[in-house]
């Protein structure tokens, strides 16, 4: 694997997180001046914040998945230790089924959002950029669980922390 697509494998959703937080607080904390200091607010700082949030919480859905932080249930791993590779392989099929369950009614709404052609009130941004974060999380999630399994396969090892090397 090239430099390039290791760094991304390793970094690009915490990459990605972390240049949508710092675009929160730095669009947040100017709206809070400009209102409160200058009393003179800026519209469209609170409109890009929440689209800025939306991508940061589906975006944080395929990291949870590489990092095997997302929630699950582990009261079985608890009680019967031997079966924690079962019990994390099935909840990692559960959750991949309902990824898959979910894209048809991503794919509806992208289709929605192109064939209206909508726009936000603010920045007069395509809705197609906001609502399709949603489809992108979708599809990174899938490949992040499709990457967890190949991992699991190759090593033959697997923990509640992810799969060790």
């Amino acid at each position: 694997m090239s430099k390039a697509l290791k760094w991304m494998d390793e970094h690009f959703e915490e990459t990605l997180l972390s240049v949508f937080l710092l675009g929160i607080v730095v669009f947040m904390t100017a709206h809070v001046f400009f209102r409160y200091v200058l009393k003179s607010p800026i519209v469209w700082t609170e409109e890009l914040t929440r689209y800025l949030f939306i991508w940061f919480v589906f975006t944080g859905f395929s990291y949870g998945i590489k990092m095997s932080s997302h929630l699950r249930v582990n009261i079985l791993e608890i009680y019967f230790p031997k079966l924690e590779l079962a019990l994390n392989v099935f909840q990692d099929f559960l959750t991949f089924v309902f990824i898959v369950y979910l894209i048809p009614a991503g794919i509806d709404v992208l289709k929605f959002f192109l064939r209206t052609g909508q726009t936000s009130p603010g920045l007069e941004l395509p809705m197609i950029f906001v609502y399709g974060s949603l489809f992108i999380a979708l599809i990174a999630s899938l490949l992040r669980l499709i990457q967890k399994w190949f991992k699991l396969i190759k090593s033959r090892t697997f923990s509640r922390e992810g799969v060790e090397k």
